[in-house]
């Protein structure tokens, strides 16, 4: 009589139980991974004196919102900021009084503009900030920039020559253009102020400059 041989024993349960624990971990795993990648991410895109988007990060929003701007029909405002005095105040007063006032200034953008509008520092004192607000309303612009600007003309140790000078550009909805050209346009809109401004300051008579210009 031939022996009949008897399968081996699978243990369901603990091998069920088992994969269960690889899987949670692997999970766990890649959230962590991910967790990794968003602090990686923001940091790369992060001003980190300010806390405000820097170029890279405004570049890789903007394009977004440009391409959703064409999608909507909707039309954008860029405003390009940049602060009247900052060079002057880091040599004599030092970088740090130079830093806080970019502190101040970011903060101030942030009171002025809403959480949904994109805010950025691109570098050294030039700040930019891109809404679908306004819908080319100069007025409010001036009103709100011109608050800012009062603002830091009127900060403490900061005051003596401090404005702002700033550049507007509306993107039509039929014309939206590329994020490359809108910058240049409002930036060149902004150094037309910047300049007018220190004619200003060379004058014999010695007038004083505007707390804010405005260029559109």
């Amino acid at each position: 009589m031939s022996k009949v041989k008897r399968m081996p024993t699978i243990q369901l349960p603990c091998r069920t139980a088992h994969l269960a624990v690889e899987n949670e971990c692997l999970r766990a795993e890649l959230e962590h991974a991910r967790t990794q990648v968003r602090a990686l991410l923001e940091e790369a895109t992060t001003d980190m004196l300010t806390g405000l988007l820097n170029r890279r990060g405004f570049l890789r929003v903007a394009e977004s919102e440009l391409r959703r701007a064409q999608a909507d029909q909707h039309p954008l405002t860029l405003i390009y900021v940049d602060v009247d005095g900052l060079k002057a105040l880091n040599d004599e007063a030092g970088h740090e009084a130079g830093d806080a006032l970019l502190v101040e200034t970011a903060a101030l953008l942030r009171a002025a503009f809403r959480s949904t509008d994109v805010l950025a520092r691109l570098g050294g004192d030039e700040f930019v900030v891109l809404t679908r607000a306004f819908h080319g309303n100069g007025a409010v612009i001036r009103h709100r920039i011109a608050r800012l600007s009062e603002a830091l003309h009127c900060s403490g140790a900061q005051s003596r020559e401090i404005s702002l000078s700033a550049g507007v550009i509306l993107a039509t909805p039929c014309a939206v253009p590329a994020l490359d050209d809108l910058l240049d346009r409002a930036d060149k809109a902004m150094y037309e102020i910047k300049h007018a401004k220190s004619a200003i300051y060379r004058s014999p008579r010695r007038l004083l400059p505007p707390a804010f210009s405005m260029a559109v």
